[in-house]
């Protein structure tokens, strides 16, 4: 079915200009095209509105389908609806801020192999083999079980908001639908390797090739449990303090947010330490963050990450002890670990900020758990076996 007032393909911006990636009707494929206002050969400067790019957009649009006459397809095909599907979803995966999540990108990512294959096809001749086929490909790449599955999530989740707003007949959503989850051991798809705590040693050897900030940063995530992008956002406005040897941090962005769960992160004296004379440089309400990256703002994830890695490599290069590859993740894996052996699951799923009692936390303190089972089988097996 034709959709009414939604511009097939999708507008971009390219030094400063605004293009058109759009199969226009008669064309066989996909094709970057600039939008020119009528008269001009240059595209349409970024500067201007977006609505008066749509609208010429538009112009173009329907003077390729008069020339393409009267039997050209009214039906929209795969690569139009992953485009008006992508411009949904980064209007809809914001968070409080308004400001886009990960979760957009990931769609962009997830739905390139579909574009690839099938961009050219109606949307309405998608058949269940077309999307086994698909997932074939990820599996051939040796990509692992759990990201197969997230991606084919992201594919379901795409036809299902197609024929929510009638670009695909339901018998198409119904065949991709059909498809479930690769089950552990009973697929030949890879499976991904549960993320471990970063060795205390590890951590200590890389912090002297860190600039000030990035050290503050991993031992802040090391010693609280937050999550990197918790982290980056720290501003002093946030911090509450209940003692001298007590603060409270309260996200001003978080995970959960968007669901209205609140997060706290309580600090403790090694940590005050840390973030104290970075506190000292502001006004106890300032709204300035606390770790500004290089070219102001806060870091983002990727950036602790790259700053990691390219340590643990400078330090494998001119030292014979081996530094094994971590990532700021594991940093929290590391904390809610020491929680659970010292205090119990609940204080580390309280300290992680998991609203499932159970589940998510046992994931994240794997080892805690082994060791545990280990001592109560063993005070078992003293008396029985």
């Amino acid at each position: 079915m034709k959709a009414k007032n939604k511009l097939p393909g999708t507008i971009q911006v390219k030094r400063g200009r605004y293009y058109w990636m759009v199969k226009l009707p008669g064309k066989e494929k996909r094709k970057m095209i600039k939008i020119c206002p009528p008269g001009e050969d240059k595209a349409l400067s970024a500067e201007k509105d977006i609505s008066l790019a749509r609208n010429i957009a538009w112009q173009i649009f329907r003077q390729a389908k008069r020339k393409a006459g009267p039997k050209q397809s009214e039906s929209l095909s795969v690569e139009e609806v992953i485009g008006l599907f992508l411009e949904w979803a980064k209007g809809y995966y914001i968070n409080a801020a308004g400001e886009p999540t990960r979760e957009a990108e990931n769609c962009n990512i997830a739905l390139r192999d579909l574009q690839m294959l099938y961009g050219a096809k109606d949307i309405d001749s998608i058949t269940y083999h077309d999307i086994l086929a698909a997932r074939k490909l990820l599996i051939d790449r040796k990509y692992n079980r759990n990201y197969i599955n997230q991606r084919v999530g992201i594919w379901k989740r795409m036809f299902a908001w197609a024929l929510e707003n009638r670009y695909c007949s339901a018998s198409v959503k119904s065949e991709v639908w059909a498809i479930g989850s690769l089950k552990k051991n009973r697929c030949v798809a890879a499976e991904s390797s549960p993320v471990r705590p970063a060795p205390h040693w590890a951590v200590k050897k890389v912090l002297p090739y860190l600039s000030e900030n990035m050290k503050a940063l991993v031992q802040f995530i090391e010693l609280t449990g937050a999550r990197p992008g918790e982290a980056i956002i720290v501003r002093p406005c946030d911090i509450k303090r209940l003692s001298a040897k007590c603060w409270v941090y309260w996200p001003s962005q978080h995970k959960n947010k968007h669901k209205n769960r609140h997060r706290f992160i309580v600090l403790g004296p090694r940590a005050i330490r840390i973030i104290k004379p970075f506190m000292l440089q502001y006004k106890k309400k300032s709204e300035e963050f606390l770790f500004p990256g290089k070219k102001g703002g806060y870091y983002s994830r990727t950036a602790i990450s790259y700053a990691v890695r390219k340590a643990i490599d400078k330090i494998n290069q001119s030292e014979d002890e081996e530094v094994p590859h971590w990532s700021p993740n594991q940093l929290r894996h590391s904390c809610g670990t020491r929680v659970r052996k010292k205090f119990g699951a609940d204080a580390a799923r309280i300290i992680l900020g998991h609203s499932n009692p159970a589940g998510i936390t046992d994931r994240y303190t794997r080892d805690a758990i082994i060791e545990e089972e280990i001592k109560q089988a063993k005070k078992v097996m003293r008396q029985i076996g």
